[in-house]
């Protein structure tokens, strides 16, 4: 984060963003950075390729860094991909980014919008396929929350050093009945062993703050009521 923010985010708004930052990378190979200034000489695309340059971004090992560069005074932001990432989106997927980043800048939530495009970043490199008789759509969705959920929560507590035996995810998910059948409601049952009487109530804090970085969590929030229910045994 550039030290030009002041006067665009607050001390608890910026730190929100970088534990976004720090979460999203526990779920990707690439590099995630957010650069902001008070404003562009320029071009503001050219100096964001400057800065990705400048910052040795372009030295991941499979080219798949995202650089998202705000210029404050002069109201514009670009985000820039590296070439590994460039080669498997779809050709809209910079673009849709940058519209739902847009959203929240226009209503003045900056600190949204720049983790909107934090988590949209890290899902860039995922492609998810499979031939035959394989699982429906839907499963292979709940399934994809889990992982992502799970990817998490072991970030958040490695760094707080927590210690369990062994957690188990399960997932029910209920549909409307109008077409097109989006998620109404869904339901995420995790169950927790060996774990110290003394230590649930940090694994209990630190699954929220899986369940508010997990980026398929925060998409499936949009549309549909969410319940987690944690236990231990």
């Amino acid at each position: 984060m550039s030290n030009k923010v002041e006067d665009f985010l607050t001390a608890d708004e910026e730190q929100d963003i970088v534990e976004a930052i720090r979460v999203a990378e526990l779920n990707t190979s690439g590099e995630i950075r957010v650069h902001i200034e008070k404003t562009c000489k320029g071009d503001a695309t050219n100096r964001a390729i400057e800065l990705f340059h400048t910052l040795k971004m372009d030295n991941t090992k499979l080219q798949n860094a995202v650089l998202i560069y705000v210029a404050i005074e002069d109201k514009t932001f670009v985000i820039f991909g590296d070439k590994g990432i460039n080669d498997v989106v779809e050709n809209d997927f910079w673009d849709s980014t940058k519209n739902i980043m847009q959203s929240h800048f226009k209503k003045g939530d900056f600190k949204q919008g720049l983790i909107e495009g934090v988590l949209k970043s890290e899902n860039a490199e995922t492609k998810v396929s499979y031939k035959g008789n394989g699982l429906a759509p839907y499963e292979l969705f709940l399934g994809g929350f889990a992982s992502c959920l799970h990817a998490t929560f072991i970030g958040v507590a490695r760094k707080k050093k927590l210690d369990f035996e062994t957690v188990s995810y399960e997932i029910i998910g209920e549909k409307r009945e109008e077409v097109p059948t989006l998620l109404k409601h869904v339901q995420a049952n995790i169950v927790f062993t060996g774990v110290l009487e003394g230590k649930q109530k940090a694994i209990e804090k630190s699954m929220a703050l899986a369940e508010k970085y997990c980026s398929i969590s925060v998409t499936i929030s949009k549309i549909a009521e969410m319940e987690f229910n944690i236990s231990f045994k």
